[in-house]
């Protein structure tokens, strides 16, 4: 069964479902080591309690769209759902209000910027586009002459430690052949297509800021990972590091909160669709 948007559910039920998975993460988080530290605990709380209401419901639709996950919660679904939650961790601490920040990564126009280098596929613009590493987020500026400019790119990792294959990974992304190459790539491509082209494909937020877009020389590359997460790149990498109020292991044990809730959520739906096939007395339809 296919978990909705959260459309039809009553305030009350959302603020049951809220009250049931905050008291959870606060348990969960109690039971880490920096647990009984009030003023750090105040902290993190302070974090789960700007995600939304339906956040379970959120969770539970990302991983339906993943996949098929009608039976129960693999192992790759649980660290595929660590991921998300961390990332809306991070947006939920850093990204909230735009007004505390210069850079704002949550724009309509970096949607579809970031978009475009995720799917060129759907602009029909594979074969003109030189994608090497794409970034999970963009921040976009306007220059003195109305340009829109990408001033910052962001990865979010939840990883413990850089190493091994993350690590290259990381490495490449921020290298000269990685996010830089594919931001001036699609900047290349969108200054090359007329006013028709963009409005064709739905580039409407980048059409009406101008229609032009260039990569700031400085552009500001940024990586946002778990309190504890040590990185330990070349010194001759560039990158701006950003660490979150939740450690590693808080990080998953809150993942481990929120997967068996989901969990519980399939066992539900599939008893609930179970009884109807049944009837209410329990004989076949």
């Amino acid at each position: 069964m296919e978990p909705g948007t959260g459309e039809g559910v009553s305030v009350s039920e959302r603020d049951k479902d809220k009250s049931e998975w905050f008291e959870a993460a606060r348990r969960a988080l109690e039971a880490q080591p920096e647990g009984k530290d009030q003023k750090l605990l105040a902290s993190k709380m302070a974090i789960l309690e700007k995600l939304p209401p339906t956040i379970v419901e959120e969770l539970h639709a990302f991983l339906y769209v993943s996949g098929d996950h009608n039976v129960s919660l693999t192992r790759t679904d649980v660290s595929l759902l660590k991921a998300e939650l961390f990332e809306r961790l991070v947006a939920a601490q850093f990204f909230r209000d735009p007004s505390e920040s210069d850079l704002v990564f949550n724009s309509k126009v970096s949607e579809e910027l970031l978009g475009l280098a995720h799917n060129p596929h759907r602009f029909g613009l594979s074969h003109e586009l030189e994608l090497s590493q794409n970034p999970d987020l963009m921040a976009i500026g306007v220059t003195p002459h109305g340009e829109l400019e990408v001033r910052a790119v962001a990865e979010i990792k939840s990883f413990r430690e850089a190493s091994g294959s993350p690590k290259k990974n990381l490495i490449r992304q921020l290298g000269r052949g990685g996010f830089k190459k594919t931001l001036h790539s699609v900047a290349r491509v969108i200054n090359t297509h007329g006013e028709e082209y963009l409005r064709e494909h739905g580039l409407v937020n980048i059409l009406e800021r101008g229609g032009k877009v260039k990569v700031s020389r400085d552009l500001n590359q940024m990586v946002f990972i778990p309190k504890d997460t040590e990185l330990g790149l070349p010194s001759d990498v560039r990158v701006q590091v950003k660490r979150s109020d939740f450690n590693y292991k808080e990080v998953w044990a809150l993942g481990n909160v929120f997967a068996g809730l989901i969990d519980r959520r399939i066992s539900e739906d599939k008893y609930t669709a179970g009884k109807r096939e049944q009837g209410v007395d329990g004989k076949e339809n």
